[in-house]
């Protein structure tokens, strides 16, 4: 089954940029949408800094500072939407609207947390909705510019197959992916989100609570890290997904395997960005009660993190 040849990006941030330019490097046609990083792009490039030493730059053919600005005719079959998440829905809505046309197929989400693809159904019944759940270690630490930590996997989930086109287009997908030589697996959309769930919650929570990359939280902050692991794979296994017992193990060693670095939550933290909360800490608890499973530690960690973006918040008004 031919594979997907041809893609926009919608935030072509570190997991946008890396995972572009991995489909860009396997012949896939790539159109970008970056924001803040559109001028430095155009002049410079995209750059990738490989966590084997190797650095790559690529002026991008196709590129843009906005969704409103791609042009429509361009029959796209794959959106990717890899912004932060977007919890407000008109806001969501706006993004794709310019990008999600007749010729779409399907939105392929990349972003971390829980439920959007359940709200992209209801605003785009007419297409696929997919997670592509990405297992990237790194960071955009300047314009233009991702460096690259470590692993570069994606899971693929369908938020449902309604029908057999959208087997077709999952299988497509893991195609595309396998011709880009990015690891790729096809699993239960409830499992593959909790499994990174384990991960992000602790890490980027602690991360940002503490100030701290993600190997000073291990060795500064191991038994809360680890507690914050087992309350997620209790919530994620009374929502119904599949987590392993060595789970703990798994993600700290996981997290050993690359060097100490700086979740995106930390780095927007940094620059007096908002953290990402909805989708990743006040979901997952939301739904977890639902299967009467409470999740007091995310919880407290969410409330800390609200008060740290009060005072990013805080701090725009006095300029």
């Amino acid at each position: 089954m031919a594979a997907f040849d041809k893609v926009v990006v919608v935030g072509a941030g570190a997991v946008g940029g890396y995972y572009g330019m991995q489909l860009l490097n396997s012949g896939v046609e790539v159109h970008f949408v970056f924001r803040s990083d559109y001028d430095a792009v155009r002049e410079n490039g995209l750059t990738i800094k490989y966590s084997n030493g190797s650095v790559q730059n690529v002026l991008l053919p196709h590129i843009y500072a906005s969704p409103d600005v791609v042009p429509p005719h361009l029959a796209v079959p794959v959106v990717i939407l890899a912004t932060k998440t977007i919890s407000e829905q008109d806001t969501l809505r706006a993004t794709l609207a310019p990008v999600v046309t007749a010729h779409t197929q399907v939105i392929l989400v990349m972003q971390n947390g829980i439920g959007v693809e359940d709200r992209l159904a209801q605003m785009f019944p007419q297409v696929a909705v997919v997670a592509a759940v990405p297992y990237l270690a790194a960071s955009r630490v300047e314009p233009g510019v991702v460096h690259h930590f470590g692993v570069g996997a994606v899971k693929l989930a369908a938020q449902s197959l309604r029908e057999r086109s959208d087997t077709c287009v999952l299988e497509r997908l893991h195609e595309m992916w396998t011709r880009a030589s990015v690891p790729c697996e096809i699993m239960e959309l409830t499992t593959a989100r909790w499994r990174k769930l384990c991960w992000n919650i602790p890490f980027a929570g602690l991360c940002c609570k503490y100030k701290k990359d993600t190997m000073q939280v291990i060795q500064e902050h191991g038994p809360e890290l680890e507690e914050l692991i087992h309350e997620v794979v209790r919530a994620g296994r009374a929502c119904g997904s599949d987590i392993p017992d060595d789970m703990t193990e798994r993600i700290v060693s996981l997290t050993l395997s690359f060097p100490a670095y700086k979740p995106s939550t930390l780095l927007d933290l940094e620059l007096g960005r908002l953290i990402e909360i909805q989708e990743i800490f006040l979901e997952p608890p939301r739904l977890a009660r639902q299967w009467h499973c409470d999740m007091p530690l995310t919880e407290a960690l969410a409330k800390e993190l609200a008060t740290l973006n009060e005072a990013v918040c805080k701090g725009h008004s006095k300029e």
